[in-house]
């Protein structure tokens, strides 16, 4: 799909799945360079239309806006292939995959969807 260069990649995403979820070609899974990859679009291609995106999600710019939780914050359990959030919740088993033809790990996304971040002022009560 091409766009014109102020419209950015991530939202073409949907544009690219919905018609071919209708034509019934939708791919189990499909691959994307981070220009593409959101949380955001990672959850909708799975809940809507069934599709996993595999790719590196983007770096979020205004992270520091929103605190949250580091990768330090997650324990990896190498024998079970999941991780564990710092509020208990397990992941999926992960799937090895190949990106740019390394060996790549992939999490995937719960079938109920992504849990929610926590955040300090959300437990505070502040907004």
């Amino acid at each position: 799909m091409t766009t014109p260069a102020p419209e950015q990649d991530v939202g073409v995403v949907d544009a690219i799945h919905t018609p071919l979820v209708g034509q019934r070609m939708a791919p189990a899974e499909h691959l994307l360079d981070s220009g593409y990859v959101t949380p955001e679009t990672v959850h909708r291609a799975s809940t809507t239309h069934g599709i996993t995106i595999v790719g590196p999600i983007r770096q979020d710019p205004r992270a520091v806006d929103r605190p949250g939780f580091a990768k330090e914050d997650f324990h990896v359990d190498w024998r079970t292939e999941t991780m564990t959030c710092p509020q208990g919740t397990v992941s999926p088993r992960w799937k090895p995959t190949l990106a740019d033809g390394k060996p790549a790990t992939v999490g995937v996304v719960p079938a109920g969807g992504l849990p929610r971040l926590h955040r300090p002022e959300a437990v505070h009560g502040k907004r």
